[in-house]
């Protein structure tokens, strides 16, 4: 598998809970960086997936294409799978090393990318045997921006449920921000940066108050964005809301 790096992120946590769950199985499974490593790398290791850096960052210095390509070449897969912000270098690093089978993961897009992104992205499309969309919303974007690819199929990230079990219901929330029990509370985790969109729920909340509905919203999480949404969950006039910070881990 190829990805940026392996930070504490949706992304990130699937892609290596998916490594682990294919390497129980009996696969030989390996997770290549193209950017950093991070956090996620010790308890991969430990279970036994390699993980590594090649040094292919950057695109204007051509040595990426050798590194990448020489690095997968001597792993020799069978198949390499491609991951959101490394579909161009992974596709192409991947055929001149003669990978047979390349998929690709779009996790999620930007509403407006580099226009040098979208270039990319439409170089790597044709030489992907399969490009996966986790939602049918995001499947919709592909299709339109010319990113099907040979083939295109959805498949929503898969959840471990053991890892969640919610309480009996304590209130703590509630209580907190001075939400009443009628009221419907909206809650989100997640990093709080522009692909999560919060501002869409956000105003999406603004309108349904302003259509009478009794409701408030809780954000969970960390991120560039905390200090400029603040202001406008606050702004919602009557509603109870609150960020409550938050470092995610695996």
């Amino acid at each position: 598998m190829i990805l940026p790096s392996l930070i504490a992120a949706g992304m990130e946590v699937m892609v290596a809970r998916m490594a682990r769950k294919l390497s129980l199985r009996g696969h030989d499974v390996g997770i290549t960086c193209i950017v950093d490593k991070g956090p996620l790398v010790a308890e991969l290791e430990a279970a036994g997936v390699r993980v590594s850096l090649p040094g292919a960052q950057g695109l204007a210095n051509p040595r990426w294409l050798m590194r990448l390509g020489s690095h997968i070449k001597s792993i020799s897969p069978d198949v390499v799978h491609i991951h959101s912000g490394a579909w161009f270098k992974g596709v192409v690093a991947a055929r001149t090393a003669g990978v047979p089978r390349l998929i690709y993961t779009a996790h999620g897009f930007i509403e407006r990318e580099a226009r040098i992104e979208t270039v990319l992205n439409r170089i790597a499309a044709p030489l992907t045997n399969c490009v996966v969309s986790v939602s049918d919303h995001l499947a919709e974007v592909l299709k339109a921006r010319g990113l099907g690819g040979r083939d295109l199929a959805i498949i929503a990230n898969g959840i471990d449920l053991a890892l969640f079990k919610p309480g009996g219901g304590s209130g703590e929330i509630r209580r907190r921000f001075g939400i009443g029990p009628e009221t419907l509370l909206v809650g989100t985790v997640a990093r709080l940066e522009p692909i999560k969109n919060q501002a869409m729920l956000i105003d999406g909340i603004a309108k349904a108050r302003g259509k009478g509905v009794d409701c408030a919203v809780v954000l969970i999480g960390e991120g560039s964005l905390l200090a400029g949404l603040i202001p406008s969950v606050h702004n919602l006039d009557s509603c109870c809301v609150g960020a409550i910070p938050l470092i995610a881990r695996s």
